[in-house]
């Protein structure tokens, strides 16, 4: 019984570990078959997040190559982003609609399963409509990236306690206005453990 207890324990610790630390970062096959749950997790609670997922984030330059329609190069620089940050929903749907132009069509395929996968991850993860129920993200990007396709504006946010939670209004493309609620709690746990480190 002890050997069975000592067991589970540490295939506990193991899971944990896996979640505070990114993967070796293998090259993805976007054809794989992957669980989109696991996925956000795993890189999205990593302690390195900021540094695989934000820093030097190329959105500002892909929207600049598709503006110049040069979709080759924004494939390119898609390409390489998403192997470095494979949850990031907006340069997923950037760089199917690139592989599309140059007809590259399973490319672009995969790289559309993807950017479906990860939002139906997201929004599963709540309705957005209480702080109760709010949508679990792993960083204020993410929270940015699922209003731009649910097609809203944010013109106001604010952090909400009890649960911990943001609390975005928003407008639609008719002017209706609502109130979203986001749950960053990869990033509150990012925040917490850089000031637990000074």
């Amino acid at each position: 019984m002890k050997s069975l207890l000592m067991l589970v324990t540490i295939m506990l610790l193991t899971a944990c570990t896996g979640i505070t630390h990114s993967p070796s970062q293998q090259a993805v096959n976007w054809a794989d078959d992957v669980s989109f749950d696991a996925m956000r997790i795993t890189v999205g609670w990593a302690d390195d997040y900021q540094q695989r997922c934000h820093d030097q984030r190329p959105l500002g330059k892909i929207y600049d190559l598709a503006d110049a329609g040069d979709w080759q190069q924004l494939a390119s620089v898609g390409e390489q982003w998403l192997q470095q940050c494979p949850i990031d929903i907006r340069i997923h749907y950037m760089t199917s609609m690139a592989l599309e132009q140059i007809n590259d069509q399973a490319g672009a395929d995969d790289h559309y399963r993807w950017f479906e996968g990860l939002m139906q991850s997201l929004v599963a993860s709540g309705d957005g409509s209480t702080p109760q129920t709010a949508y679990v993200t792993v960083s204020v990007q993410e929270e940015y990236d699922a209003m731009y396709f649910f097609q809203v504006r944010p013109t106001q946010q604010r952090l909400i306690r009890d649960p911990l939670c943001d609390e975005v209004q928003v407008v639609d493309s008719k002017g209706d206005e609502m109130v979203l609620y986001f749950n960053p709690s990869a990033h509150f746990n990012r925040l917490s453990k850089k000031h637990a480190q000074q």
